[in-house]
């Protein structure tokens, strides 16, 4: 097979989301394979994160582009965050291979139902899981609460309709393998360059105004809920509190559910705690540099590998995870494994205790993980197992002409039954009715710019 021609959707810096950090990463190496087109919502994207010969253009030019010189395939990088947005309708309407970030996706539609309406939500959760999705939704609906979201990881679109589905995990493997056991899935490693570890970690501390003697945990990435962040703080308050001399870092953009200010203060944490908020590649590894150990826990899972942890470990810092569903492959020399539970903060306590006392083991911790990392996230590693796996799956028929699946006469027909097997009583027929409306997010017609246009959530 010749060199491939190939469109990417993805996030690009300075989008504060990992994904586009590690296209960032990625993209050097692919194109040395391939030529790539990369298609971006509507931002100015940061030129110097992407390789001359690799264009970067907005999302809406590509039906133009394709008509005038088609693609073999196009890839879509999915994941369960509003970054993605953007992609998912093209994802849903020109089958391509869906790199699957995260197992969930059911955040990343539900937001696009909050900018969509709630007929695109029950599309979806009804294409999902049937009667109990409808169900389930319109119950949330009319309480006001929320599914859950982890039950229903709203992916079946995607497994249904793409080409092949490449994930980074034997654990995401598995599970999709289940749910889709018709379609090429491959595990393709996450490429992750190895930063220089010859910088000043004094230095930064000192404009972060972090004592120079001061144990420092970091976190990295975008802190969440699930990142657990409120119990990474509870463990040093519990060292702080019997006169260890610790420091926490937050490197990355704070979400809304969060209020650090408030922990910190009801913690007795002042002074103890610094949030950078997102912060570009140079900074971020400057303070990789800083620190004395990275706690990146995750829990519950997406079906996620971390980026963020795995940029941890390649800068050579001893690293601690949540020892769930990816992170479990992730080799015992490379990081620790702290099991989720009700006894996650004092076994918290007790790890970062005992490297606090234990340099030398930091140390060979740190070793080992940058060599693992080496070993087996290499980008040229990534690359390689990409082009190959979207060879893979073009037959020699689809070359140069993706395959259109979508057809919307069916779905109005298909939720009306569904709405009916619940039980929607007259007085909800003119909500049904709107419903009705907005569930095709694309409109039928031929017109395929106009058509769209309509599915930009």
């Amino acid at each position: 097979m010749g060199r491939l021609r190939l469109a990417m959707f993805t996030p690009l810096p300075p989008q504060p989301t990992g994904v586009g950090d590690y296209m960032r990463d990625l993209l050097p190496a692919l194109i040395a394979l391939a030529d790539v087109d990369v298609f971006i919502d509507d931002y100015a994207h940061d030129a110097t994160s992407v390789p001359a010969p690799c264009g970067v253009y907005p999302h809406r030019e590509f039906l133009v582009r394709r008509a005038d010189a088609p693609y073999d395939c196009v890839i879509y990088h999915l994941g369960n965050s509003p970054f993605h947005r953007y992609l998912y309708p093209y994802a849903a309407r020109f089958p391509g291979v869906a790199v699957l970030h995260d197992h969930v996706l059911h955040h990343l539609l539900a937001g696009m139902a909050e900018e969509g309406g709630s007929g695109f939500y029950f599309r979806e959760m009804a294409y999902n899981a049937g009667t109990t999705g409808v169900r389930a939704a319109w119950e949330a609906l009319m309480t006001h609460t929320e599914v859950p979201f982890y039950q229903y990881p709203l992916n079946r679109r995607i497994l249904d309709v793409s080409l092949g589905i490449a994930v980074h995990s034997d654990y995401l493997r598995t599970l999709i393998e289940k749910e889709a056991p018709e379609g090429p899935v491959a595990r393709i490693p996450m490429g992750m360059p190895l930063p220089t570890v010859d910088g000043d970690p004094l230095a930064l501390r000192a404009v972060l105004r972090i004592p120079p003697a001061r144990f420092v945990v970091g976190s990295f990435g975008q802190a969440t809920a699930q990142k657990r962040i409120p119990q990474v703080l509870q463990a040093v308050a519990g060292l702080a509190s019997r006169g260890a001399d610790i420091h926490y870092l937050i490197v990355g953009s704070v979400g809304a559910e969060l209020d650090v200010l408030t922990t910190v203060e009801r913690l007795g944490l002042q002074g103890r705690v610094t949030v950078t908020g997102y912060v570009d590649e140079t900074t971020f590894n400057a303070c990789l540099q800083a620190v004395n150990v990275c706690v990146n826990l995750r829990y519950p899972t997406a079906g996620e590998t971390s980026a963020a942890a795995l940029r941890c470990m390649a800068a050579g810092r001893p690293t601690i995870v949540t020892g769930v569903g990816a992170n479990l492959e992730f080799a015992d020399e490379a990081c620790l494994k702290l099991p989720a539970g009700p006894q996650e903060v004092p076994m918290l306590e007790r790890v970062l205790q005992a490297l606090l006392d234990a340099p030398e083991a930091r140390q060979h911790l740190g070793r080992g993980a940058r060599a693992y990392v080496q070993r087996e996230h290499s980008l040229a590693a990534a690359a390689s197992g990409m082009a190959s796996f979207v060879e893979r799956c073009l037959s020699p028929g689809q070359l140069g002409a993706e395959k259109e699946t979508y057809s919307p006469s069916p779905l109005l027909k298909e939720v009306a039954e569904r709405l009916n097997s619940v039980g929607v009583t007259a007085q909800e027929v003119p909500l049904m009715a709107d419903l009705a409306r907005a569930l095709v997010f694309v409109d039928g017609t031929t017109d395929h710019s106009t058509a769209l246009s309509g599915a930009a959530l």
